[in-house]
């Protein structure tokens, strides 16, 4: 029976032994700084998530601002090719065919179109909040690419213009909204002391 008791007096002692050991993994495993760490990688994951939602609805909103836009301005556009082309004579049948001749009516429609990529690029940079630069250019790339199929039945001088100008018009837009922005956050100046007043004067 002894060496039954030898052993259990061991084990009893290694247990009273190992049980600081325990209490304190058992501690650190319920302070709260071991639970932010385990939490940590899926808030990042989420905040990583969101910001990419953000990012894809600034530039779909931008999108859809310049083919809006573009859809009712072409309305009196056309009123106008319209106009002039009955009161010179022409048939309705060769209204295309004037309408692509029209220098200065493709080149009218063409700087409302750019000045509607630039508002598209105003409308992603606002709402993306960050690399307004960047999204804005997306936008304009996208833009371009949508544009594409409506562009083929024009002349060839004004798609690639406009294919051309796109982008930079859209970029621009976000720069004015990253500029704007950081003058807002730019601290007030400091006030400046009279003249012929010195530093030492009380």
């Amino acid at each position: 029976m002894r060496p039954f008791a030898a052993d259990s007096r061991t084990t009893e002692k290694l247990n009273r032994e190992a049980e600081p050991t325990n209490a304190r993994y058992c501690s650190q495993a319920r302070s709260p700084r071991f639970v932010t760490f385990r939490g940590a990688r899926p808030r990042r994951r989420m905040a990583a998530d969101k910001k990419g939602i953000m990012k894809i609805k600034a530039i779909a909103l931008g999108v859809i601002t310049d083919l809006i836009g573009s859809l009712i301005l072409s309305i009196p556009i056309g009123v106008i090719g319209t106009v002039i082309h009955l009161s010179r004579g022409g048939k309705p049948e060769t209204f295309k065919a004037f309408l692509h001749s029209n220098i200065p009516l493709l080149l009218f429609s063409l700087i409302i179109g750019l000045a509607l990529v630039i508002v598209g690029g105003v409308v992603t940079a606002y709402i993306a909040k960050e690399k307004r630069v960047w999204n804005a250019f997306l936008t304009g790339v996208v833009i371009s690419l949508v544009g594409i199929p409506f562009s083929l039945s024009l002349p060839f001088w004004f798609s690639a213009l406009s294919f051309v100008l796109t982008i930079p018009s859209a970029t621009f837009g976000g720069w004015i909204v990253q500029k704007r922005q950081r003058g807002q956050q730019s601290p007030p100046p400091l006030p400046r002391a009279p003249a012929g007043h010195s530093e030492g004067e009380g």
